[in-house]
């Protein structure tokens, strides 16, 4: 007796499933790939960033703004942190964001960080948005790639991490304005 289209359909896809339930327990028992890592804020947050200031995230975001890496894997790993456009990532724009147009206005205090086993690492981020007007009083998104590199030749995977980028810059303030402002300050 033959079976039907839908009883076929059925049997191929219980294989197919069973097969990715299998894979799936496979891949994440592979001792290599180890306790993995987590990266710390969600979203990196800088309001009120100067222009043609190289400023800590920290100084204007908090603390809570420093990258914190933790390696969850027993052994030591090297980490490499790079800033990334939005768009490039396929990462869609809040409203009212631009992409950043220029990645290296974002650098961390290292480019790589070397985490033993079971601990945290901290890295302080610095921003510095071009002192040019077109720059002032926008809201500019990015991407902050955090990535394990393979420390050795047993290392099957290389694990990533996205974290948000925003940057508020403060608007432009004309040198006429500045001078009205310093006078105002004078007479009170």
């Amino acid at each position: 007796m033959r079976m039907g289209i839908i009883e076929e359909w059925g049997m191929e896809m219980k294989r197919i499933l069973w097969g990715v339930f299998v894979w799936g327990y496979l891949f994440v028992s592979v001792p290599a790939f180890g306790g993995g890592m987590e990266v710390d804020p969600v979203d990196v947050i800088v309001k009120n960033c100067p222009l043609g200031e190289r400023v800590a995230a920290s100084d204007l975001g908090g603390n809570e703004m420093i990258l914190r890496i933790q390696n969850k894997d027993s052994g030591s790993h090297t980490y490499t942190i790079d800033v990334l456009s939005a768009l490039r990532t396929n990462g869609r724009l809040k409203p009212g964001f631009l992409d950043i147009p220029d990645v290296s206005w974002v650098r961390p205090e290292h480019r790589e960080i070397l985490i033993p086993g079971n601990s945290t690492g901290k890295m302080e981020l610095y921003i510095n948005v071009p002192n040019v007007e077109k720059y002032g009083g926008k809201n500019y998104q990015g991407i902050i790639e955090v990535k394990s590199k393979k420390d050795n030749p047993e290392d099957i995977f290389v694990l990533a991490v996205q974290v948000g980028l925003k940057i508020s810059t403060l608007p432009v303030v004309s040198e006429t304005e500045a001078v009205v402002d310093a006078d105002v300050t004078r007479e009170e």
